[in-house]
């Protein structure tokens, strides 16, 4: 951690010591999955109310345990620190539904490539059927320039809602509101955000696995819909809890009124297109001329990476429309929206495609931001 890491380090002690804790408190007791993979855990004592102090990355960031221990003393709050999981590729505080080029002899816990199911239950075991108050703590290594604290505001039933503070309370938010379904979406908004500065809101889960019914929730707005087969949505009350979480994460992400959001989606077309609300013509022109400046300075020289189109509204026809979103969803908030399909074939499908086009995008978005919000 960079010299200010220290610094938060010390107010973070200093904050926690007004709160009058226990001097002794019970030892971390363990749970082993899988070998030598483990998660430590040490219930809240009665007075704390049933805030858990979570860190799930325990080994790689052990800065952030520091953190979390004098935090748990202090508040005499329960503490789980899951140990050598993500060191191993294995995910701890999200769910996983793909996992691709494993070896072939990789165990059971590798080819799941998450015990979030085990880390989700744990707070509940340990508050006797549910925590008041679940704050994760990890540290950002010096590399990734993001520069501000980010914060896991919401854990539902199905999933959790992640927000990313803006450098400024500019009114526009970047969020993926499918971020394990459409893969690869929820690292391509925390990039982008650390690249632009501009807020974020990133769902995880919400997926059928997590229903455990088939159905998805669709998180930026108020229905779910049936997968592989179902080609009609219905409006449920989980659906409608958790799209007022989504929404009220990005209105707060916003600081403010919300002037213009860009939801990242991703599907298997061959091109990048773009759904709009409140953009005009010449806007849209802009953000069309832009991104092909952008992206034929980024490919020059590289054969090897594909040349991706983008059709965006109101000037050219698209087929993902994102018409419910317009209707009843998050898309109707803002004064102005984009609606980003990325395509799995061109852009998503490739380490070194997502490379290269990951700068483009969040180039693109910067500028247009620049633009829009300049009128």
């Amino acid at each position: 951690m960079p010299a200010n890491g220290h610094y938060f380090r010390w107010l973070v002690i200093a904050a926690s010591m007004v709160w009058s804790g226990c001097s002794l408190r019970t030892p971390l007791q363990t749970e082993f999955i899988g070998g030598l993979r483990r998660l430590e855990y040490r219930n809240p004592d009665p007075q704390a109310q049933g805030i858990i102090i979570g860190v799930p990355h325990g080994k790689s960031r052990p800065v952030a345990t520091d953190y979390a221990i004098t935090v748990s003393d202090r508040l005499s709050a329960g503490l789980i620190h899951a140990y050598v999981f993500s060191s191993h590729g294995i995910a701890v505080s999200q769910p996983v539904t793909h996992v691709l080029s494993l070896p072939a002899r990789a165990d059971t816990l590798n080819r799941r490539g998450s015990i979030y199911p085990e880390f989700k239950a744990l707070p509940r075991k340990m508050a006797d059927g549910g925590s008041s108050l679940y704050p994760g703590i990890r540290m950002a290594t010096e590399q990734s320039e993001i520069g501000r604290i980010k914060i896991a505001t919401t854990v539902l039933k199905y999933g959790k809602i992640e927000s990313i503070p803006g450098k400024s309370g500019d009114g526009v938010v970047v969020g993926a509101p499918h971020g394990t379904f459409d893969v690869y979406t929820s690292e391509m908004v925390r990039q982008i955000c650390a690249r632009t500065g501009l807020a974020g809101v990133i769902a995880t889960g919400f997926t059928p696995r997590e229903t455990g019914s088939g159905w998805r929730i669709n998180v930026n707005r108020p229905s779910e819909r049936y997968y592989p087969s179902g080609d009609y949505e219905i409006e449920t009350s989980r659906a409608a809890k958790v799209y007022e979480s989504y929404k009220s994460a990005v209105t707060n992400a916003a600081r403010g009124p919300l002037h213009f959001y860009i939801d990242v989606h991703q599907n298997s077309g061959e091109r990048i297109e773009v759904a709009t609300v409140g953009v005009s013509k010449e806007e849209a022109r802009f953000i069309k001329n832009t991104y092909r400046a952008l992206r034929d300075r980024a490919l020059a020289g590289h054969p090897e990476i594909a040349v991706v189109d983008l059709a965006i509204e109101p000037l050219d026809i698209i087929e993902v429309g994102a018409w419910a979103t317009k209707a009843t969803g998050i898309l109707q908030v803002a004064k102005k929206s984009l609606h980003f399909e990325l395509p799995g074939d061109g852009i998503m499908a490739s380490s070194q495609h997502r490379r290269v086009y990951t700068p483009i995008i969040s180039d693109l978005i910067s500028r247009a931001v620049k633009r829009i919000t300049a009128d």
